[in-house]
């Protein structure tokens, strides 16, 4: 810790941006304060924050989720839907699972890379059995989730499975608090494959040594299982509310200063890209208390962050948001072995249009984001399995490389290309993709042109060839801006080859503001 000190007292912090002019105000906020308590536990924090904004993350040691796991889960579509006699094909059932796996193989999506089947809640009885172990509902899955595995494996597809850290699951079914050991060792002996584990009903400081511990007792078992950790998901939020208040409180003097003497610029993130204190504010609450990534990124193949999508247009903007927003904190944690994940895809039930499920596809893709189908694959419409199963976005999605791709333009204010984003993913290869979003309403498509700073692209001549398979592949020379146009709520994907290598080659930065 003294080093860091050290080092950063001269501004020479070595790290991303936001790290040196945040260390900045801390500093300043320190020689005006007097050094209570209260003062010196924000400043350690706002360190440790610093902290892990320089240090990179270990994956599980597992040996799994190389690339983001693809599959198919129950919620979305299917939810708590219990009444099989009202709801035959809906209900969560063994029928339902069956007639998934056989669908998933038939039609393409396990031969597309969609290995994992995952039921979500409501697959228990209300009670433990005698013996406390978990008890599969007898009515929806009288042969047991055993019988359950050796169906899905028979076709070569993986067993995924869900519970919750807490007493209950989000539906009230018993979690695995206070049973974790015995529960995880009926996970390994049904042959489970995937462990989704919800937070509801459980202390939220509990998840930082509760997450971890479920993780190691799924290694010791020495079956391979992904584990798939809620854990960031539940503290978002909850630790931002808590203490917003208070830090704006401590950093007012400091922050006024700096915003005045034009010290804070901004690094990217729409939260710190202001005008007043309290976005400040905001923006440095988030570093000091949100989750510990660092130790999620150690124990999770995978992690959920923020709010459930919904299955609507405006849902899906909100998660965008949300990932876009606070890309800094929790892009660097993804790579092989530990994906951030946005929840579901929404592809192929009610609420998106053609365009707006390529929307979803292309920056789940941009994301290195888990690509998990939630909908009835019996009655899926052409044209959205069509996009689930572009093997060319697909591609784009399982990068070897693994790096998390980033907003890199947002044009939010009134005027010329307003309601347009740019998401950028460098690839293993040496080449990008790239997608531009409409978030636009208008009547015909909107017409616009980038440069390649815009795009974080280095300037060179490349090769573009279009993801969606609408235009033919065209060439961009070094010198030219990239002309597009998109339709409303709609997205253009790209992947940019270069035509020559060159040493010049730069990594995707944060969002350029228009």
């Amino acid at each position: 810790m003294r080093e860091v000190v050290e080092i950063c007292v001269t501004r020479d912090c070595e790290g991303p941006p936001i790290a040196r002019e945040i260390w900045f105000i801390v500093t300043r906020f320190m020689q005006q304060k007097h050094e209570t308590g209260t003062t010196m536990s924000l400043r350690c924090g706002l360190l440790a924050a610093l902290m892990l904004l320089t240090s990179g993350a270990s994956a599980l040691d597992n040996g799994l989720a190389l690339t983001p796991p693809m599959g198919w889960l129950t919620w979305e579509r299917f939810r708590c839907i219990t009444d099989c006699e009202a709801y035959p094909d809906e209900c969560i059932s063994e029928n339902l699972i069956r007639r998934t796996a056989d669908l998933m193989v038939s039609e393409g999506y396990l031969e597309a890379g969609y290995e994992y089947l995952g039921i979500d809640d409501c697959w228990l009885e209300k009670k433990r059995g005698p013996d406390n172990r978990l008890v599969p509902d007898k009515k929806r899955f009288p042969n047991g989730m055993k019988a359950i595995a050796d169906y899905i494996h028979a076709r070569n597809l993986k067993f995924g499975l869900y519970e919750d850290f807490g007493n209950y699951t989000c539906a009230g079914y018993p979690g695995v608090l206070g049973y974790e050991q015995l529960d995880v060792t009926t996970f390994a002996e049904w042959e489970v494959d995937y462990i989704k584990l919800d937070g509801c009903n459980v202390d939220r400081y509990r998840m930082d040594e509760g997450y971890p511990d479920v993780g190691k007792m799924l290694n010791a078992t020495g079956r391979p299982i992904l584990y798939s950790c809620s854990w960031p998901a539940y503290q978002e939020d909850h630790m931002l509310r808590s203490h917003q208040r208070d830090a704006g409180f401590l950093l007012k003097d400091s922050i006024s200063d700096s915003v005045r003497e034009g010290r804070w610029r901004g690094s990217g993130s729409s939260e710190l890209l202001f005008t007043g204190q309290n976005t400040t504010a905001k923006a440095i609450t988030s570093l000091l208390y949100s989750p510990n990534y660092k130790s999620i990124a150690k124990h999770c193949n995978m992690w959920r962050n923020w709010n459930d999508i919904e299955d609507s247009w405006s849902s899906l903007l909100g998660v965008m948001d949300w990932f876009g927003n606070n890309q800094e904190r929790i892009a660097t944690f993804a790579g092989p072995g530990h994906w951030n994940d946005p929840d579901m895809l929404l592809i192929g039930n009610y609420g998106l249009t053609v365009d707006q499920a390529k929307v979803q596809m292309a920056v789940w893709a941009i994301l290195a984001a888990p690509l998990l189908i939630s909908a009835d694959l019996a009655t899926m419409r052409p044209e959205f399995k069509e996009i689930l199963l572009n093997h060319r976005v697909i591609a784009i999605n399982q990068d070897r490389l693994g790096k998390q791709g980033l907003r890199v333009f947002q044009k939010k204010d009134a005027g010329e290309r307003k309601g347009l984003e740019v998401w950028t993913r460098e690839l293993s290869d040496g080449s990008y993709a790239v997608a531009f979003v409409s978030r636009r309403d208008d009547g015909a498509g909107y017409a616009a042109k980038f440069t390649f700073e815009e795009m974080q692209l280095p300037s060179d001549d490349y090769l573009v060839e279009d993801l969606f398979d609408e235009v033919p592949e065209r060439k961009l020379n070094s010198d030219d801006e990239f002309p597009v146009r998109i339709n409303p709520s709609g997205v253009k994907f790209y992947k940019f080859y270069k035509l020559k290598q060159n040493d010049n080659k730069s990594p995707p930065q944060a969002d350029i503001v228009d």
